[in-house]
């Protein structure tokens, strides 16, 4: 099953929660673990990139 059907099995705000976490992680990876320029990418405030980690628990 593709990722995108996964989402879509799911109830809304659990498909949300998801994709939330699967975009700030890759922008992470992509930022190569750097928040600041993470929350550029997702044209976010570095204090909202924060909070949002940490209600994700993302590691």
């Amino acid at each position: 099953m593709s990722r995108l059907a996964e989402l879509l099995a799911m109830p809304m705000e659990q498909a949300m929660r998801e994709l939330e976490r699967l975009l700030i992680t890759r922008a992470l990876v992509m930022a190569g673990g750097n928040k600041t320029e993470a929350a550029r990418l997702l044209q976010m405030r570095r204090q909202q990139l924060y909070a949002r980690i940490a209600e994700l628990r993302i590691e």
